[in-house]
């Protein structure tokens, strides 16, 4: 084998980064909206999806933004290799026909992390990742990313993280055992970040511990809007009987910290009271 040869053959295995989507969840949610728009429930030919994106139907951008649906789970193929189609998920339709913010929440966090290599990212990072600095030198000199697949990466992985509600998934130091209505798994009243809390910046926030879930067990969330903000709860889609009991238990614990943070009205000042 020729030198010629080797360092071809070397540039080749070092040029070629962890296959990732190109462009993040955000901007692929845009491109499902308007495929869905060009071609509707029956889908496209392979060597059409372009159209939908203003590309040449077979060009390597129309292949490239199809590979990055599919790594979301937003596209999936059908047919035979002569006769292929590109079509829809339900995870797409439903996201693009869902009413409330919260189910178009749930479908995007499942998204997110269906891509391997984010996912991977994930597990290290989470939402509060590194500096870019630590980030790059951990892609590119231990994970074999190029330089710039490794700024492309990065932002990508942001703004997916960002969309999906995933950098509000915060974990927080468990209160220590022995105190009053000891919950071990979530921190209850929290404030505003305004230096003055009054009613009108105060809110009941519920954020979930950032525990480890068994394979296959989701994540519900309902949010309930009162005057002061929202009030936010989560829970495994599937529980035990037993846990069934014990989080029947605890909302009787959270309904009196709940009510031990209601402001109590100030009396209404009248014209000549004293000051």
């Amino acid at each position: 084998m020729s030198d010629a040869t080797e360092i071809k053959t070397t540039a080749t295995k070092r040029d070629r980064s962890p296959a990732y989507p190109f462009i993040s969840l955000k901007t692929a949610i845009e491109r499902v909206a308007a495929f869905d728009a060009k071609f509707g429930r029956h889908g496209s030919p392979l060597g059409m999806a372009g159209l939908a994106w203003g590309y040449k139907g077979d060009s390597s951008q129309s292949a490239q933004t199809l590979s990055a649906l599919k790594y979301f789970g937003l596209v999936e193929y059908t047919g035979t290799t002569n006769d292929r189609k590109a079509g829809l998920t339900d995870d797409a339709r439903n996201y693009l026909r869902a009413q409330l913010s919260t189910s178009k929440l749930e479908i995007a966090r499942a998204c997110a992390l269906r891509p391997k290599t984010i996912r991977m990212y994930w597990e290290k990072w989470g939402a509060d990742r590194p500096i870019d600095d630590i980030c790059l030198d951990q892609m590119i000199l231990k994970d074999g990313f190029t330089e710039s697949a490794a700024k492309t990466f990065i932002k990508v992985y942001d703004e997916t993280i960002d969309f999906s509600g995933l950098r509000g998934d915060h974990q927080i130091d468990k209160i220590q055992d022995g105190e009053e209505d000891t919950l071990t798994d979530i921190e209850l009243i929290r404030p505003a970040p305004q230096a003055d809390v009054t009613p009108s910046n105060r809110y009941v926030e519920i954020v979930p511990i950032h525990a480890p879930q068994s394979k296959g067990v989701g994540m519900r969330q309902e949010v309930f809007t009162v005057d002061e903000g929202d009030v936010t709860i989560q829970w495994p889609e599937r529980m035990s009987q037993a846990s069934i009991e014990d989080f029947m238990d605890w909302i009787k614990i959270l309904e009196r910290k709940i009510k031990r943070s209601v402001l109590t009205p100030q009396p209404e000042k009248t014209e000549g009271s004293p000051e």
